[in-house]
């Protein structure tokens, strides 16, 4: 009988509750306890709660921004993150910084990632246009869609029509055409009355 409590003694304490041998060849460092986690990106994961609300933790589990965004991005090399939340049965999206804080407020119905310090934006009028890093206007939200800027052009469509504006929301090619495609930095694609056809851009 004292050979049998001492050998279950022994096995409790080689084997965890989960039957894992406690000198394995793998350990926990942080303990399954999210309902979703992202990659780590620069010491730093995206995870979801048990209500369902996206945050920032780091290396060692730990909350550095505390859960409680709709869905949120990675942070850019720019260290921004774009964030969503719930108000109003919308989905608003923003931008935060590392330490949380909204360097953007969540006041657009949807926001493309910065680049070259260009956001497309949508306005809670669900009109388009385009913000800077300061979250102003830039373009004034006129457009019933917007593309991210090639070559420094970006497709726009306005009353159903397709056109092209610059970077300061001039009309490089007017919103005359049923649709458009980029070729390279001076062609164009546009569809006119069904049919498709080519524009070369002199001068930008």
């Amino acid at each position: 009988m004292k050979r049998i409590f001492f050998l279950l003694l022994l096995s409790l304490f080689f084997y965890d509750c989960l039957g894992q041998t406690t000198n394995s060849k793998w350990e926990y460092s942080i303990e399954c306890q999210y309902k979703n986690l992202e990659p780590f990106v620069g010491g730093v994961a995206r995870a979801k709660n048990s209500k369902n609300f996206w945050g920032f933790i780091n290396q060692y589990g730990e909350w550095i921004i505390k859960p409680k965004f709709a869905n949120c991005t990675n942070f850019s090399n720019a260290g921004i993150a774009k964030v969503s939340i719930k108000k109003n049965n919308k989905t608003l999206y923003g931008f935060i910084n590392k330490s949380g804080e909204y360097v953007i407020k969540p006041l657009f119905l949807s926001l493309t990632t910065f680049k070259h310090g260009l956001s497309i934006a949508q306005a809670q009028s669900e009109l388009y246009g385009v913000i800077g890093v300061s979250g102003k206007w830039i373009i004034t939200p006129k457009y019933d869609r917007l593309t991210r800027f090639q070559y420094e052009l970006s497709k726009a469509t306005y009353r159903n029509k397709v056109g092209f504006i610059d970077i300061k929301g001039e009309w490089v090619i007017p919103p005359i055409f049923e649709a458009g495609k980029f070729q390279n930095r001076y062609t164009i694609l546009v569809k006119e009355d069904g049919k498709w056809g080519v524009i070369k851009i002199n001068k930008l």
